[in-house]
């Protein structure tokens, strides 16, 4: 194990904390750690000067091929913990590629995602591991893996089919469909129908929640221009009920790594923003849909169609724009009754509005769409008037609308 370490010139490279000479006593700490505790230890150590807060160094890519020699002993207990590692590694790459302008800065990146890329077949072969963490690790490896998306695409569907873990499953369903491209070449139209037909037949009354919500975004996935085009009734219903009804893992196991980032619901949510006006609207006709879940739905409907008068902030949570909870001070109560927005510190107050205008066809089926749904009504709110300068109740509402 560990072949050709002592090979690498790593007083040449170097890591956060400066030269890498370090780096094969950490990766053989790895290996010879006599309990998971230490093997804990010395995977964070490593973990942390080849991935310091996302960043990489030409270490990074240096440390790759001697990661997978861990990944492929199957007798290595924490395969799970390299191939995470290879992930982090990916998207740092990726995130790093995305908002740097100049290649020139981008070496250690570019490095990296080649040394990663070499394993392409090794990663194929996970998918027929014993152990379904591996499996789907080595899926969302694939999905981040772009460059050979054809040779990837369709083994990757191949494994989902014979797939007996469900969150594995779903992550070879979410890989599919990223790898899946948008340009307007015929050939790539019929790939986005092939696989969007695939997609749909898998929401079906007999799938569990998970796969019908992984294949339900798969869907969104494979369309351009979503919003503009009829969406079937199945893709927005399947999709509040993942809002309604939030998924519980099957396992403890399947806790980490297999929920990180799957289906969350800001995730569902961001899917039904793309459906549109329609999708929102035809989301409120879900059957068991929630006072809660209609309110967030209405409130991207709102969104969509009217401008907002009060707060414009955007909270940045992490890498995601939140336009609603930092002015929703009861979020985390459980069973509330109600749900008011205020001001929080350091805001000023909401403004002022008077109507002076006649609502567009498009506010118009909006607020009427609003009216109609009964469970939203259940749960008294302000959302209305802080927001957008409307009236909060139902018959105001209702009345604006004919007017």
């Amino acid at each position: 194990m560990l072949d050709g370490l002592d090979q690498v010139n790593w007083r040449a490279l170097r890591h956060s904390y400066g030269l890498a000479t370090d780096v094969p006593e950490k990766l053989r700490l790895m290996v010879e750690a006599s309990d998971e505790e230490a093997q804990n230890e010395a995977f964070g150590e490593l973990t942390n000067t080849i991935n310091h807060q996302g960043d990489i160094y030409s270490a990074t890519a240096a440390t790759v091929p001697f990661l997978m020699q861990l990944v492929n002993r199957r007798l290595f207990p924490r395969r799970d913990w390299v191939l995470y590692a290879l992930v982090g590694l990916l998207e740092s790459c990726n995130g790093h590629i995305s908002y740097r302008k100049e290649i020139s800065q981008l070496k250690d990146e570019f490095a990296t995602l080649v040394s990663i890329e070499q394993s392409l077949p090794a990663y194929l072969a996970l998918l027929k591991d014993t152990d379904h963490t591996v499996r789907a690790l080595a899926a969302r490896i694939l999905m981040l893996v772009r460059n050979q998306r054809p040779a990837v695409r369709l083994p990757l569907w191949r494994a989902s089919e014979g797939e007996q873990n469900v969150f594995a499953r779903a992550w070879m369903i979410q890989g599919v469909s990223k790898l899946i491209t948008h340009n307007h070449y015929p050939s790539a139209k019929h790939v986005r129908q092939h696989y969007r037909a695939r997609f749909f037949s898998l929401i079906a009354p007999q799938e569990k929640l998970v796969i019908r919500l992984a294949a339900a975004v798969a869907w969104i996935d494979c369309e351009p221009y979503i919003a503009l085009k009829p969406v079937p009734t199945l893709i927005p219903h399947t999709l509040t009920d993942g809002l309604v009804n939030p998924r519980i893992p099957e396992t403890k196991e399947d806790i980490f790594p297999l929920l990180d980032g799957l289906l969350e619901q800001d995730t569902i949510i961001e899917c039904l923003r793309r459906l549109g006006i329609n999708g929102l609207s035809e989301a409120l006709h879900t059957e068991g849909l929630t006072a809660e879940v209609a309110h967030t739905l209405i409130r991207e409907l709102l969104e969509i169609g009217f401008t907002r008068i009060g707060p414009h902030h955007r909270h940045i949570s992490g890498d995601t724009f939140d336009a609603w909870s930092p002015y929703e001070g009861d979020h985390r109560t459980k069973n509330r009754a109600e749900i008011l927005y205020a001001y929080p510190s350091g805001f000023g107050t909401a403004s002022s509005y008077l109507v002076n205008g006649r609502l567009n066809q498009r506010q118009l089926e909006i607020i009427e769409g609003i009216v109609a749904c009964e469970q939203f009504w259940q749960m008294p709110t302000n959302l209305f008037s802080f927001f957008y300068g409307l009236p909060d109740t139902r018959d105001e509402l209702q009345w604006l609308s004919r007017t």
